[in-house]
């Protein structure tokens, strides 16, 4: 698909095309997300759908005129085959609606990312409306849950559950030395600056273009470190574990070896990198075919856009 041996200039490029879209599918497997966090294959459903009617844009335009690109039609029907799948349709629908809760409750509790309250929206909460808030979210959810049944009922009686074992803990009032209520910020701001702080001294001793790079080596690491003093981890993760620095040092080379295969079976360098740039591209294309643009200009801003052709 990168490099075509066709030397027709549409088919070239309509061939590239299904090469970005294939790599905007799959890219939510081999890179680590930003924050917040994804579900890689919930963000895999979601672009193959809106990639599903793009390409079939592409099709009835080249019906249209009478063009029978075998790419775009493979292609078209291994995306059917995908969205077509009953399994797959029931996973990824309750798997929406959950990631749905989890949402609702992030928003309830004033989850962000901010590293001070300088420019930041999110103003001091009072702890019994932020409660009372919670409560309201959490009977929408119970209500859904008993609205769809079966395994998403479970999912919600199980949301509901954690998040009311812990309101004593999430809606803490805070009151000063005179026993009176203190509104405060009530965020992740604790973590968040926890994670900037260890992009700020990696970054310190390697340089800039290194800092992505030891994030993702040792950012697993430092979360298990983290979080070893907290009860329920410890009990619920590393109860398992009786030497933890020695389950650490008797990890082999091949079992490195294999764990990188794992992680990126196909690795490749991106045809484009930005996620952003690349749906861009990539509804450009389909634009120019439909009000009957010259396709050149296309593949400028693909090369301009640091594409970089490799098998």
């Amino acid at each position: 698909m990168v490099r075509p041996d066709s030397e027709n200039v549409l088919v070239i490029a309509e061939l590239k095309w299904i090469a970005l879209a294939i790599e905007h599918l799959l890219i939510s497997r081999d890179r680590s997300s930003n924050y917040p966090f994804v579900l890689p294959y919930l963000e895999i459903m979601n672009r193959v759908l809106e990639v599903k009617n793009m390409n079939r844009r592409i099709l009835e335009w080249n019906a249209s005129y009478n063009l029978d690109i075998f790419e775009i039609v493979e292609f078209s029907n291994k995306l059917d085959a995908i969205t077509g799948n009953a399994n797959v349709n029931t996973k990824y629908t309750n798997i929406k609606e959950i990631w749905g809760w989890f949402e609702m409750v992030r928003t309830t509790l004033r989850v962000g990312r901010h590293l001070s309250q300088n420019g930041c929206e999110t103003a001091p909460t009072n702890a019994q409306k932020m409660k009372e808030d919670m409560v309201a979210t959490l009977a929408d959810i119970d209500n859904a849950g008993k609205t769809h049944g079966g395994e998403l009922l479970r999912a919600a009686r199980q949301i509901t559950k954690n998040c009311r074992q812990h309101a004593d803990e999430l809606f803490v009032e805070v009151k000063d030395h005179f026993g009176n209520v203190v509104e405060i910020m009530r965020d992740d701001n604790i973590e968040e600056r926890g994670h900037r702080w260890s992009r700020m001294h990696i970054r310190r001793r390697t340089g800039r273009t290194r800092t992505t790079n030891e994030m993702a080596h040792y950012g697993a690491l430092t979360a298990i470190f983290s979080n070893m003093e907290n009860e329920t981890y410890a009990k619920e993760v590393l109860s398992d574990v009786k030497d933890f620095i020695r389950e650490i040092q008797d990890i082999t080379p091949e079992e490195i070896r294999r764990s990188r295969d794992l992680i990126r079976p196909y690795m490749r360098k991106e045809m484009v990198f930005s996620d952003a740039k690349r749906m861009e591209i990539l509804e450009d294309f389909v634009d120019l075919l439909e009000v009957g643009c010259s396709v050149e200009g296309w593949f400028f801003k693909l090369n301009f856009s640091n594409a970089i052709m490799t098998p």
